[in-house]
């Protein structure tokens, strides 16, 4: 399909408007054709193919409603790569194999040279692909296994990302960025995806496919780079170490894990540069509609400013120890799962207001941890909620240890995330001692390891044992002066309604007393409700339970979670008023109070007015169910 120059048509009519016009890199040539042609002009298509002199060739789908600006179908259709140019039999099927995936007689078939000598290929975005923040976020593989590529199976993926504006430093990336600043120019579009591959100079016959390589790259996350910091928003971790803040950032991600490889695949050194082509696999635009748009946002200015502030809470304070700080989205009280990695701002402020700014170091302090009172545990970085991870850590320490051995204990404790990045939505299980179960003399001695001696080993041990006995004592337990203070919560919420205060100062002191007898025995009972579990699971590991004695054990208690289920396959029934009662103030993202309550919105919810709405009810009730266990450890009394 013939376009102008400078305007997108499909994968086949963009590279053919680029071939041989390209100042950064190179495009393959290449034969269009269709089912349609291939039916009358068969020994004309034999010749053109001919013409390419390629021993192997690669057959692609070039579908008109493969890419448009609206919608991507990347993938949907099929490509067949390693077709030997000599084998007509077996060239003509791969056309029809192709020209069959897609829905048109008429749909296009791209074929192409094969690249062999590969170095490195990869798919760079011109913005982030999820916000369109102005970063270059690059993903790419060096494996050299064309194999790995299109089959999405390598371990050998690497990102890199760099701030639009800023110079860079690795020249292979900046051609790289430099093709993609050529094509924006070209299509006047900020918002592209670009395939692309380097390849030795010599013994060029072969091209790979790179579907399935750009697979995996659909999930890249990009990072955001402030001050020579990484944020990873997927990772959820930001390091307090200062760096170049106008350097872009390459990073990795662990094997089998989300969050990152655990060595950098090195990328071809700067010398090799010259002896390696660019280049152009593919050119289309990034589908944004319905995305966040923070391109004109996040500034230098925002950045500096981010950085300042990064640099201002990173610094030593002579109430927390550590030597380094880290921000995390999961660890802690976790704001990733329960406002959201972008809140709205009433969101963020309102957990900010009845948990993080004060009541989460409170209930911990009343519980005989470290006294963090007046630090925030969260803050907001460009609207994205972080815990500060070293104050956390603070907080988990025993107050009455002696302060040299808690000083090791942090450290360790950040030294060990800082290595295992992946156990940041777990810190208590993998890293933390923070309470008393029967293996905690066990799981200490790994800290002889880490510079401990025995002697601080006992008294860590002994802080852990007084601190769980006084939380956890059957007749004086800490948690059940919580559990009383917080029934006195809905008497007192009554009185503040049905009072002639203004509505200002109703709001006030509403959050006032949903802090003092709803947040703050709510966090001291969970606190109990943890430590209760830890020592659960460690009669596990010690071999006193089985598993499946432990979990029948969990399932026998009466909880919220369970009790709701009995009480929504009543509905059945009928009975809907006493369920709203109960539940009617709940809802979606508690935190959101734009969101409707279940008693404004039950049709949505649970689908019709008795909970009769078939499988969309039974859906809902799973995830509200879900959302309920995730945080209900507690047994009711």
């Amino acid at each position: 399909m013939a376009v102008e120059f400078g305007e997108f048509g499909t994968k086949a009519g963009t590279l053919q408007q680029l071939y041989g016009r390209l100042n950064s890199a190179k495009v393959l040539p290449l034969v269009i054709t269709s089912l349609d042609e291939l039916a009358t002009s068969q020994a004309a298509i034999l010749a053109r193919i001919a013409e390419l002199k390629s021993e192997r060739l690669i057959v692609r789908s070039s579908s008109r409603s493969e890419d448009t600006a609206s919608t991507s179908n990347a993938g949907a259709f099929l490509s067949l790569a390693n077709i030997p140019a000599s084998d007509t039999k077996a060239l003509l099927e791969a056309i029809e194999q192709v020209g069959a995936s897609m829905p048109e007689s008429s749909d296009e078939i791209l074929i192409q040279p094969m690249l062999d000598s590969i170095a490195l290929c990869g798919v760079g975005f011109s913005v982030d692909k999820e916000s369109s923040a102005p970063y270059f976020c690059i993903s790419y593989d060096t494996s050299g296994d064309n194999a790995s590529v299109t089959s999405g199976s390598t371990n050998a993926i690497s990102y890199f990302v760099q701030y639009r504006s800023a110079p860079c430093s690795e020249p292979l990336m900046a051609r790289v960025v430099a093709l993609i600043s050529e094509l924006e120019s070209i299509f006047s579009c900020r918002a592209l995806d670009v395939e692309f591959a380097f390849v030795k100079a010599k013994g060029q016959c072969s091209e790979v496919d790179s579907r399935g390589f750009e697979s995996q790259a659909q999930n890249v996350f990009c990072s955001q780079v402030a001050g020579g910091r990484i944020f990873d928003e997927k990772a959820g971790l930001c390091s307090g170490e200062q760096g170049d803040k106008t350097r872009g950032l390459s990073t990795q991600r662990a094997a089998n894990s989300p969050l990152y490889r655990k060595k950098p695949t090195p990328e071809p050194s700067q010398a090799e540069s010259p002896q390696l082509e660019l280049y152009c696999l593919q050119v289309r635009p990034l589908v944004m509609q319905g995305k966040q748009d923070l391109y004109d946002i996040i500034t230098p200015r925002a950045l500096e400013r981010l950085s300042k502030r990064i640099k201002a809470l990173s610094a030593p304070h002579p109430n927390v120890l550590g030597q380094k700080a880290i921000f995390g989205v999961m660890p802690d009280w976790n704001p990733a799962e329960i406002i959201g990695l972008k809140p709205k701002r009433l969101a963020l402020s309102l957990y900010k207001e009845i948990v993080t700014d004060g009541v989460w170091a409170y209930q911990r302090d009343n519980y005989g941890y470290r006294n963090l009172r007046s630090h925030p545990l969260m803050h907001s970085f460009l609207g994205i909620p972080y815990i500060d991870v070293r104050v956390s850590f603070n907080s988990f320490i025993p107050k009455h240890l002696d302060k040299d051995i808690a000083t090791k204990l942090v450290d360790y404790y950040l030294k060990a995330l800082e290595s295992a990045p992946e156990s940041h939505d777990k810190v208590e299980f993998d890293i933390v001692f923070s309470c008393y179960d029967f293996s905690t003399p066990k799981r200490l001695r790994k800290l002889l390891e880490h510079g401990f001696n025995d002697n601080e080993l006992k008294r860590v041990e002994f802080a852990l044992l007084n601190l769980t006995n006084s939380v956890l004592a059957p007749d004086s337990g800490l948690y059940l002066k919580d559990l009383e203070k917080s029934k006195k919560l809905e008497s007192r919420y009554s009185a503040i309604v049905d009072s002639s205060l203004s509505l200002y100062d109703k709001i006030y002191w509403l959050l006032e007393e949903c802090k003092r007898f709803g947040t703050l025995p709510f966090a001291g009972v969970a606190r109990a409700a943890f430590i209760a579990m830890q020592i659960l699971r460690s009669l596990v590991e010690i071999g006193f339970l089985t598993a499946k004695e432990m979990q029948s054990f969990l399932a026998s208690l009466n909880t919220q979670a369970k009790q709701l289920g009995k009480d929504m396959a009543r509905l059945q029934e009928g009975g809907l008023e006493d369920f709203l009662a109960r539940y009617g103030h709940l809802r979606a993202g508690s935190y959101d109070i734009t969101s409707p309550r279940y008693d404004e919105g039950f049709g949505y919810y649970f689908g019709g007015e008795t909970g009769g709405g078939g499988n969309p009810v039974r859906i809902r009730l799973r995830v509200v169910i879900a959302a309920w266990r995730s945080i209900d450890q507690t047994p009711k009394t």
